[in-house]
């Protein structure tokens, strides 16, 4: 009886460790299958990136210069691609914010915002901070499936990123920490080639996000014309 214990004792084992070795490689299988799925999804999202390279243009206004205490009033974003092609129409959001914020404006934004018709427009707004966050990502994710690679563009725009990180802190995290500024290429532009700054003309800003947007692209779009070759790949 003790020898017969022994022996179903023993197969008892080796079935389990059968089993058990089974088990460890369907594990192992199915884990090779998911891996291979996802290197497979990051590549093709890579190429993809690398085929539009998206920008991501935004233009905040507020209601003063200084980020802790001034809040966003209004926010605009346009993607487009490496070649300044928009892919993605205007979004143009404005935010609803409370009296005594707009009451405690800097003389110059409540001038400025007031005869922009912005003012008016934050009154009648619902819209949180929150739900412009999670729409932005939203648009993002669509045209760059890669965390820390969206490039965010635009005119003095280390300003407008340092109101995001503040107040969208996710959206700001998913995106790249390298930003596209034209105010550089200007000042640049301004040193080595001042007469083709002159040839441009003034860029006028009307101080409400779309517009400034539009007219930045457009600045891009002449340097590019007039400094960089399309040559040069």
């Amino acid at each position: 009886m003790l020898v017969c214990s022994l022996l179903n004792t023993t197969r008892f084992t080796n079935v389990s460790r059968i089993q058990n070795t089974h088990v460890l490689k369907q594990k192992s299988f199915t884990s090779n299958v998911l891996n291979y799925k996802h290197d497979q999804q990051s590549w093709l999202n890579h190429q993809n990136y690398k085929k539009i390279m998206p920008i991501f243009w935004v233009d905040i206004e507020t209601t003063g210069l200084d980020v802790k205490s001034s809040k966003i009033l209004e926010l605009a974003m346009i993607v487009t691609d490496k070649n300044l092609n928009t892919i993605e129409e205007e979004i143009n959001m404005v935010f609803s914010c409370p009296q005594k914020d707009l009451d405690n404006m800097s003389e110059w934004c409540a001038k400025t915002h007031s005869e922009n018709g912005l003012i008016e427009e934050v009154k009648k707004s619902t819209l949180t901070i929150e739900q412009g966050e999670l729409f932005l990502l939203e648009i993002i994710k669509k045209h760059c499936r890669m965390p820390k690679k969206a490039i965010i563009a635009g005119n003095s725009v280390h300003f407008d990123k340092m109101f995001l990180d503040l107040n969208m802190p996710t959206l700001t995290d998913y995106m790249n920490f390298r930003i596209l500024d034209v105010s550089s290429i200007n000042e640049v532009a301004k040193r080595w080639a001042p007469n083709l700054i002159y040839s441009r003309g003034y860029r006028v800003s009307k101080h409400r996000a779309k517009q400034d947007i539009l007219e930045s692209i457009a600045e891009l779009k002449f340097y590019k014309t007039h400094i960089f070759s399309d040559k040069i790949n």
